[in-house]
């Protein structure tokens, strides 16, 4: 006979330590609560009503008060054994369903919760590595050899590139905390987008000739209006070109281009880089997500969080975002902007 103690015990435990599965087990004894309240009210009524009907007709047929009150005894039993056989089905089968909405109602709470935690741990990670780097390099120049004025300025030079890389990470992160949090739509006015790339692709420029990738933009001008706030499309945009970039091998190009189409502003950004495996497109835009290493063996290891900025702020703005991608083919980023009511 198989023992049935272990799942009833594993679910016990589960309830006991995991936060999701005793917030789902109160929600469910909250929902069987208030249905029991409900049926008892609903019983007691009945029993009220019927038996008055049930002691009228005794007293109407019965041929002696002894046989009247055998008959109401008799009856009422049946109707409280009736009543009590379908209330308690009526609780299980509430019981049951409960179980299964309580987990339905707090799957996206669940969901926020393992996210916070993952982005928690990711943010710890990223933070981890130039920490030590920075804890290992101040601990040689605090042991006290005599080093060259060379190394010496080699460990300083490492330092600021470290902490440029936690203030770079920390501005990221409140940029999304910002994003995510934020209450009112952004303030926004009437603007060019071919400006706004022209200032993107100029900001990369130094950027894409260190990596000897070349940067074309061909992004025309007029009737490209969109409402939008400069700042945070500017961010967007450099975010993606410079994520074309870092996955752009030597000698390859990146294509910046802006067209408008169908009531909107489509802003492509084409790169002739390794591409992306088809089982990984679901994913680029999590935080701190990077691919594989054979992807990001080039790249200059950056944290992880600017396809996720990028999506925040095109969604803010009504867009949306989107990649076509294919190992050893490049990949194509599409970014649709409403157009300005007024070009």
């Amino acid at each position: 006979m198989p023992d049935i103690s272990k799942p009833f015990g594993a679910w016990a435990t589960a309830i006991r330590t995991n936060l999701f599965e005793k917030a789902r087990f109160r929600l469910t004894v909250i929902y069987i609560a208030i249905i029991a309240v409900i049926l008892f009210i609903f019983s007691q009524a009945i029993i009220v009503a019927f038996g008055r009907n049930i002691r009228t007709t005794a007293h109407r047929f019965a041929r002696s008060d002894e046989e009247e009150f055998l008959f109401v005894q008799e009856a009422e039993d049946q109707m409280h054994t009736v009543l009590f056989v379908l209330d308690a089905g009526i609780l299980i089968l509430a019981g049951g369903l409960g179980f299964v909405l309580a987990g339905k109602t707090l799957t996206p709470i669940r969901e926020t919760l393992e996210q916070q935690k993952q982005f928690l741990s990711d943010a710890s990670h990223e933070l981890r590595t130039p920490l030590a780097v920075l804890k290992t390099n101040i601990e040689v120049e605090l042991a006290g050899k005599k080093e060259s004025e060379p190394m010496h300025r080699q460990n300083l030079v490492s330092n600021l590139e470290e902490v440029n890389r936690m203030a770079g990470l920390v501005n990221e992160l409140l940029l999304l905390s910002r994003l995510d949090n934020r209450e009112a739509p952004p303030v926004t006015k009437r603007l060019d987008v071919s400006l706004v790339l022209h200032d993107a692709t100029a900001r990369l420029l130094p950027y894409a000739k260190k990596r000897h990738v070349a940067l074309r933009g061909s992004a025309g001008s007029g009737k490209l209006s969109v409402n939008g706030n400069r700042e945070e499309l500017l961010s967007a945009f450099t975010n993606v070109i410079k994520n074309a970039i870092d996955y752009t091998d030597n000698g390859g190009s990146v294509t910046v281009d802006a067209v408008s189409r169908d009531g909107h502003v489509t802003v492509t950004i084409a790169d002739t880089g390794t591409g992306i495996p088809g089982d990984q497109l679901p994913f680029i835009f999590n935080r701190f997500y990077r691919g594989e290493k054979s992807r990001t063996k080039n790249a200059d290891g950056g944290s992880g969080l600017g396809l996720p900025i990028a999506q925040a702020i095109v969604r803010e703005h009504g867009g949306d975002i989107a990649v076509q991608s294919a190992p050893a083919k490049g990949t194509t980023i599409t970014i649709r902007l409403p157009k300005s009511r007024n070009s």
